[in-house]
Protein backbone atom coordinates (compact mmCIF):
# COMPACT_ATOMS: atom_id res chain seq x y z
CA UNK A 1 0.00 0.00 0.00
CA UNK A 2 1.47 3.33 -1.00
CA UNK A 3 -0.98 6.12 -0.17
CA UNK A 4 0.66 8.72 2.08
CA UNK A 5 -1.04 10.14 5.12
CA UNK A 6 -0.14 11.77 8.44
CA UNK A 7 -0.71 10.15 11.79
CA UNK A 8 0.36 10.95 15.35
CA UNK A 9 3.08 8.62 16.55
CA UNK A 10 4.70 8.89 19.98
CA UNK A 11 3.29 12.33 20.57
CA UNK A 12 4.48 13.84 17.27
CA UNK A 13 3.08 14.00 13.74
CA UNK A 14 4.82 11.45 11.61
CA UNK A 15 4.21 11.86 7.87
CA UNK A 16 4.60 8.53 6.16
CA UNK A 17 3.00 5.72 4.22
CA UNK A 18 0.51 3.16 5.46
CA UNK A 19 3.14 0.47 5.11
CA UNK A 20 5.48 2.46 7.35
CA UNK A 21 2.76 2.85 10.00
CA UNK A 22 2.06 -0.85 9.73
CA UNK A 23 5.69 -1.57 10.39
CA UNK A 24 5.65 0.68 13.45
CA UNK A 25 2.54 -1.04 14.82
CA UNK A 26 3.77 -4.60 14.27
CA UNK A 27 5.62 -4.67 17.59
CA UNK A 28 2.46 -3.60 19.41
CA UNK A 29 0.26 -6.00 17.48
CA UNK A 30 2.23 -9.11 18.35
CA UNK A 31 2.19 -8.47 22.07
CA UNK A 32 -1.41 -7.25 22.26
CA UNK A 33 -2.78 -10.28 20.38
CA UNK A 34 -0.96 -12.64 22.71
CA UNK A 35 -2.51 -11.05 25.80
CA UNK A 36 -6.17 -11.20 24.77
CA UNK A 37 -8.37 -14.30 24.57
CA UNK A 38 -8.88 -13.93 20.84
CA UNK A 39 -9.14 -17.65 19.95
CA UNK A 40 -12.69 -17.69 21.35
CA UNK A 41 -13.98 -16.28 18.05
CA UNK A 42 -13.15 -17.65 14.58
CA UNK A 43 -10.26 -15.60 13.26
CA UNK A 44 -10.39 -13.55 16.47
CA UNK A 45 -12.56 -11.13 14.54
CA UNK A 46 -12.93 -7.70 16.20
CA UNK A 47 -10.90 -8.84 19.21
CA UNK A 48 -7.53 -8.40 17.51
CA UNK A 49 -8.58 -5.10 15.95
CA UNK A 50 -9.65 -3.80 19.36
CA UNK A 51 -6.34 -4.89 20.83
CA UNK A 52 -4.40 -3.10 18.10
CA UNK A 53 -6.31 0.16 18.54
CA UNK A 54 -5.89 -0.01 22.32
CA UNK A 55 -2.18 -0.72 22.05
CA UNK A 56 -1.66 2.03 19.49
CA UNK A 57 -3.34 4.54 21.81
CA UNK A 58 -0.71 3.83 24.45
CA UNK A 59 1.94 5.30 22.16
CA UNK A 60 -0.17 8.18 20.85
CA UNK A 61 -1.50 6.70 17.60
CA UNK A 62 -5.09 7.79 17.02
CA UNK A 63 -7.82 5.17 16.65
CA UNK A 64 -8.90 5.81 13.01
CA UNK A 65 -5.49 5.26 11.36
CA UNK A 66 -4.65 2.44 13.74
CA UNK A 67 -7.92 0.68 12.89
CA UNK A 68 -7.39 1.30 9.18
CA UNK A 69 -3.99 -0.32 9.31
CA UNK A 70 -5.33 -3.20 11.38
CA UNK A 71 -8.08 -3.90 8.85
CA UNK A 72 -5.75 -3.62 5.87
CA UNK A 73 -3.32 -5.94 7.56
CA UNK A 74 -6.12 -8.40 8.33
CA UNK A 75 -8.10 -8.10 5.11
CA UNK A 76 -7.03 -11.43 3.67
CA UNK A 77 -7.36 -13.19 7.02
CA UNK A 78 -10.83 -11.73 7.58
CA UNK A 79 -11.98 -12.89 4.16
CA UNK A 80 -10.96 -16.41 5.04
CA UNK A 81 -12.34 -16.17 8.58
CA UNK A 82 -15.85 -14.99 7.68
CA UNK A 83 -16.92 -18.45 6.47
CA UNK A 84 -15.55 -19.78 9.74
CA UNK A 85 -17.62 -17.27 11.69
CA UNK A 86 -20.75 -18.24 9.76
CA UNK A 87 -20.09 -21.94 10.34
CA UNK A 88 -19.52 -21.26 14.04
CA UNK A 89 -22.83 -19.40 14.34
CA UNK A 90 -24.69 -22.17 12.54
CA UNK A 91 -23.08 -24.85 14.67
CA UNK A 92 -24.16 -22.92 17.77
CA UNK A 93 -27.74 -22.72 16.47
CA UNK A 94 -27.82 -26.41 15.59
CA UNK A 95 -26.52 -27.31 19.03
CA UNK A 96 -29.07 -25.05 20.70
CA UNK A 97 -31.92 -26.60 18.72
CA UNK A 98 -30.76 -30.07 19.69
CA UNK A 99 -30.45 -29.00 23.32
CA UNK A 100 -34.11 -27.94 23.50
CA UNK A 101 -35.33 -30.96 21.56
CA UNK A 102 -36.21 -29.28 18.26
CA UNK A 103 -35.33 -30.07 14.65
CA UNK A 104 -35.96 -28.60 11.21
CA UNK A 105 -38.17 -30.55 8.79
CA UNK A 106 -37.07 -28.54 5.77
CA UNK A 107 -36.26 -25.08 4.50
CA UNK A 108 -38.25 -22.99 2.03
CA UNK A 109 -35.42 -21.61 -0.07
CA UNK A 110 -35.64 -17.86 -0.57
CA UNK A 111 -35.64 -17.91 -4.37
CA UNK A 112 -38.55 -15.56 -4.98
CA UNK A 113 -36.34 -12.66 -5.95
CA UNK A 114 -34.87 -14.62 -8.86
CA UNK A 115 -36.15 -15.38 -12.36
CA UNK A 116 -36.70 -18.96 -13.46
CA UNK A 117 -39.26 -19.20 -16.24
CA UNK A 118 -38.68 -15.97 -18.16
CA UNK A 119 -34.91 -16.24 -18.50
CA UNK A 120 -32.45 -18.39 -20.43
CA UNK A 121 -29.90 -17.92 -17.66
CA UNK A 122 -30.96 -19.40 -14.29
CA UNK A 123 -27.49 -18.95 -12.80
CA UNK A 124 -28.66 -16.47 -10.14
CA UNK A 125 -31.50 -18.80 -9.14
CA UNK A 126 -29.07 -21.72 -8.92
CA UNK A 127 -26.50 -19.66 -7.01
CA UNK A 128 -29.13 -18.67 -4.47
CA UNK A 129 -30.21 -22.29 -4.22
CA UNK A 130 -26.64 -23.29 -3.38
CA UNK A 131 -26.55 -20.75 -0.55
CA UNK A 132 -29.73 -22.24 0.87
CA UNK A 133 -28.41 -25.79 0.45
CA UNK A 134 -25.24 -24.91 2.35
CA UNK A 135 -27.32 -23.39 5.12
CA UNK A 136 -29.53 -26.49 5.25
CA UNK A 137 -26.54 -28.81 5.46
CA UNK A 138 -24.97 -26.77 8.28
CA UNK A 139 -28.22 -26.86 10.27
CA UNK A 140 -29.00 -30.53 9.63
CA UNK A 141 -32.07 -29.69 7.53
CA UNK A 142 -32.86 -32.68 5.29
CA UNK A 143 -34.77 -31.04 2.43
CA UNK A 144 -34.88 -27.81 0.44
CA UNK A 145 -38.29 -26.69 -0.81
CA UNK A 146 -38.59 -25.08 -4.23
CA UNK A 147 -41.38 -23.74 -6.40
CA UNK A 148 -41.59 -22.23 -9.87
CA UNK A 149 -41.20 -18.72 -8.39
CA UNK A 150 -43.41 -16.92 -10.91
CA UNK A 151 -47.22 -16.75 -11.10
CA UNK A 152 -49.33 -18.77 -13.54
CA UNK A 153 -49.84 -15.66 -15.66
CA UNK A 154 -46.17 -15.86 -16.76
CA UNK A 155 -47.32 -18.55 -19.19
CA UNK A 156 -49.10 -15.83 -21.14
CA UNK A 157 -45.65 -14.45 -21.99
CA UNK A 158 -43.55 -17.60 -22.29
CA UNK A 159 -44.33 -20.69 -24.35
CA UNK A 160 -45.33 -23.48 -21.96
CA UNK A 161 -42.91 -26.00 -23.44
CA UNK A 162 -40.00 -23.57 -23.19
CA UNK A 163 -41.02 -22.74 -19.63
CA UNK A 164 -41.12 -26.40 -18.62
CA UNK A 165 -37.71 -27.06 -20.12
CA UNK A 166 -36.21 -24.14 -18.21
CA UNK A 167 -37.70 -25.32 -14.93
CA UNK A 168 -36.54 -28.89 -15.46
CA UNK A 169 -32.96 -27.91 -16.34
CA UNK A 170 -32.66 -25.56 -13.37
CA UNK A 171 -34.03 -28.12 -10.94
CA UNK A 172 -31.74 -30.82 -12.28
CA UNK A 173 -28.83 -28.51 -11.52
CA UNK A 174 -30.25 -27.83 -8.05
CA UNK A 175 -30.59 -31.55 -7.40
CA UNK A 176 -26.92 -31.98 -8.27
CA UNK A 177 -25.99 -29.33 -5.72
CA UNK A 178 -28.29 -30.83 -3.09
CA UNK A 179 -26.76 -34.26 -3.67
CA UNK A 180 -23.35 -32.85 -2.73
CA UNK A 181 -24.78 -32.15 0.72
CA UNK A 182 -26.95 -35.25 1.03
CA UNK A 183 -30.18 -33.25 0.71
CA UNK A 184 -33.51 -33.77 -1.01
CA UNK A 185 -35.20 -31.19 -3.22
CA UNK A 186 -38.99 -31.04 -2.87
CA UNK A 187 -41.33 -29.11 -5.14
CA UNK A 188 -44.35 -27.53 -3.49
CA UNK A 189 -46.84 -26.99 -6.30
CA UNK A 190 -49.67 -24.58 -5.56
CA UNK A 191 -52.22 -22.27 -7.21
CA UNK A 192 -50.02 -19.19 -6.86
CA UNK A 193 -47.20 -20.46 -9.06
CA UNK A 194 -46.94 -21.66 -12.65
CA UNK A 195 -47.57 -25.32 -13.50
CA UNK A 196 -50.43 -26.07 -11.15
CA UNK A 197 -52.35 -28.65 -13.18
CA UNK A 198 -52.16 -32.32 -12.18
CA UNK A 199 -50.72 -33.50 -15.51
CA UNK A 200 -48.12 -30.71 -15.50
CA UNK A 201 -47.01 -31.68 -12.02
CA UNK A 202 -46.51 -35.31 -13.00
CA UNK A 203 -44.75 -34.40 -16.25
CA UNK A 204 -42.27 -31.98 -14.70
CA UNK A 205 -41.53 -34.26 -11.76
CA UNK A 206 -40.77 -37.16 -14.08
CA UNK A 207 -38.68 -35.00 -16.42
CA UNK A 208 -36.40 -33.86 -13.57
CA UNK A 209 -35.79 -37.56 -12.92
CA UNK A 210 -33.35 -37.33 -10.03
CA UNK A 211 -33.18 -39.69 -7.06
CA UNK A 212 -33.24 -36.83 -4.57
CA UNK A 213 -36.16 -34.97 -6.17
CA UNK A 214 -39.79 -35.32 -5.16
CA UNK A 215 -43.05 -33.55 -4.49
CA UNK A 216 -44.03 -31.68 -1.37
CA UNK A 217 -47.71 -32.49 -0.97
CA UNK A 218 -49.74 -29.89 0.91
CA UNK A 219 -53.30 -31.12 1.50
CA UNK A 220 -54.74 -27.62 1.03
CA UNK A 221 -52.80 -27.04 -2.20
CA UNK A 222 -53.75 -30.52 -3.35
CA UNK A 223 -57.41 -29.60 -2.99
CA UNK A 224 -57.08 -26.25 -4.72
CA UNK A 225 -54.94 -27.56 -7.58
CA UNK A 226 -56.57 -30.89 -8.33
CA UNK A 227 -60.21 -30.46 -7.27
CA UNK A 228 -60.91 -26.71 -7.52
CA UNK A 229 -58.46 -25.89 -10.31
CA UNK A 230 -57.65 -22.48 -8.82
CA UNK A 231 -55.61 -20.08 -10.95
CA UNK A 232 -55.01 -22.54 -13.76
CA UNK A 233 -54.24 -20.90 -17.09
CA UNK A 234 -56.32 -21.91 -20.10
CA UNK A 235 -58.64 -24.88 -19.86
CA UNK A 236 -59.12 -26.13 -16.33
CA UNK A 237 -57.92 -29.59 -15.38
CA UNK A 238 -59.72 -30.92 -12.31
CA UNK A 239 -60.29 -34.33 -10.78
CA UNK A 240 -63.06 -35.78 -8.68
CA UNK A 241 -61.09 -35.82 -5.45
CA UNK A 242 -57.64 -35.65 -3.93
CA UNK A 243 -57.69 -39.44 -3.73
CA UNK A 244 -57.67 -39.54 -7.53
CA UNK A 245 -54.80 -37.09 -7.61
CA UNK A 246 -52.84 -39.14 -5.08
CA UNK A 247 -53.16 -42.14 -7.36
CA UNK A 248 -51.67 -40.08 -10.19
CA UNK A 249 -48.61 -39.09 -8.16
CA UNK A 250 -48.16 -42.38 -6.31
CA UNK A 251 -44.55 -42.81 -5.18
CA UNK A 252 -43.52 -39.24 -5.99
CA UNK A 253 -44.21 -37.53 -2.64
CA UNK A 254 -41.15 -36.88 -0.43
CA UNK A 255 -42.55 -34.35 2.03
CA UNK A 256 -46.00 -33.73 3.52
CA UNK A 257 -47.82 -30.63 4.77
CA UNK A 258 -51.26 -31.09 6.30
CA UNK A 259 -53.97 -28.49 6.89
CA UNK A 260 -57.61 -28.01 5.96
CA UNK A 261 -59.07 -26.27 2.88
CA UNK A 262 -62.26 -24.31 2.45
CA UNK A 263 -61.91 -24.30 -1.36
CA UNK A 264 -60.82 -20.66 -1.40
CA UNK A 265 -57.61 -18.75 -1.98
CA UNK A 266 -55.89 -16.24 0.22
CA UNK A 267 -56.35 -12.76 -1.24
CA UNK A 268 -53.58 -10.32 -2.03
CA UNK A 269 -53.68 -6.63 -1.11
CA UNK A 270 -55.84 -5.89 -4.17
CA UNK A 271 -58.35 -8.60 -3.31
CA UNK A 272 -57.21 -11.03 -5.99
CA UNK A 273 -56.68 -14.76 -5.48
CA UNK A 274 -53.08 -15.50 -4.51
CA UNK A 275 -52.66 -19.03 -3.24
CA UNK A 276 -54.43 -21.54 -0.96
CA UNK A 277 -55.96 -20.13 2.22
CA UNK A 278 -54.79 -22.80 4.75
CA UNK A 279 -57.54 -22.65 7.41
CA UNK A 280 -57.00 -24.72 10.59
CA UNK A 281 -58.47 -28.21 10.90
CA UNK A 282 -62.23 -28.15 11.22
CA UNK A 283 -62.70 -24.87 9.36
CA UNK A 284 -62.64 -26.49 5.94
CA UNK A 285 -64.12 -29.36 3.95
CA UNK A 286 -61.42 -32.02 3.97
CA UNK A 287 -62.09 -35.49 5.38
CA UNK A 288 -58.77 -36.37 6.94
CA UNK A 289 -59.92 -39.77 8.12
CA UNK A 290 -60.02 -40.69 4.44
CA UNK A 291 -57.31 -38.41 3.07
CA UNK A 292 -54.57 -38.89 5.66
CA UNK A 293 -54.16 -42.67 5.39
CA UNK A 294 -54.28 -42.46 1.59
CA UNK A 295 -51.57 -39.79 1.68
CA UNK A 296 -49.31 -41.89 3.88
CA UNK A 297 -49.78 -44.88 1.60
CA UNK A 298 -48.86 -42.84 -1.46
CA UNK A 299 -45.90 -40.95 0.00
CA UNK A 300 -42.32 -42.19 0.11
CA UNK A 301 -41.09 -40.31 3.14
CA UNK A 302 -37.46 -40.68 4.20
CA UNK A 303 -38.22 -39.20 7.61
CA UNK A 304 -41.06 -39.05 10.12
CA UNK A 305 -42.15 -35.46 9.53
CA UNK A 306 -45.81 -34.50 9.22
CA UNK A 307 -45.70 -30.71 8.94
CA UNK A 308 -48.56 -28.36 9.84
CA UNK A 309 -48.88 -25.51 7.33
CA UNK A 310 -50.82 -22.43 8.43
CA UNK A 311 -49.40 -20.15 5.74
CA UNK A 312 -51.28 -16.82 5.55
CA UNK A 313 -53.64 -17.73 8.38
CA UNK A 314 -53.90 -14.53 10.47
CA UNK A 315 -53.87 -16.24 13.89
CA UNK A 316 -51.49 -19.06 13.08
CA UNK A 317 -49.80 -19.15 16.49
CA UNK A 318 -53.11 -19.40 18.34
CA UNK A 319 -54.26 -22.16 15.99
CA UNK A 320 -51.08 -24.22 16.24
CA UNK A 321 -51.91 -26.05 19.49
CA UNK A 322 -55.27 -27.40 18.28
CA UNK A 323 -53.76 -28.31 14.90
CA UNK A 324 -50.97 -30.21 16.63
CA UNK A 325 -53.54 -32.13 18.66
CA UNK A 326 -55.40 -33.08 15.49
CA UNK A 327 -52.24 -34.26 13.76
CA UNK A 328 -51.21 -36.27 16.81
CA UNK A 329 -54.62 -37.94 16.73
CA UNK A 330 -54.26 -38.77 13.01
CA UNK A 331 -50.78 -40.15 13.52
CA UNK A 332 -51.90 -42.36 16.42
CA UNK A 333 -54.81 -43.63 14.40
CA UNK A 334 -53.21 -44.19 11.00
CA UNK A 335 -49.42 -44.07 11.29
CA UNK A 336 -48.65 -46.13 14.37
Amino acid sequence: MSAAFATPYAGTWYPGSASRLEQLLEELIETSEQRIGAPVLPGALAVQEGAIVAAAALVGVAAPPALAVALVRRAREVLFSLPGLVAWQRAELRARMREIGLEFSGIAANLWGEKLINTDDPSKYIQEFRRNAEFAADLGIPAVRVDTVQPPTILREIDARTAEERVVRAWQACCGIAAEYGLDVVWEFEPGFAFNKPSEIVRIHDAVNRDNFGLLYDTCHGQMVAVVGARQEGEKEVLGSQLEFLEMIDGRIRHVHVIDSDNTCHKDAAGNDETSAHPPFGLGVLDFDTLFPALLKTARLKHGWITIDLCFWPDAWEATASCKQRVDELVRRYAS
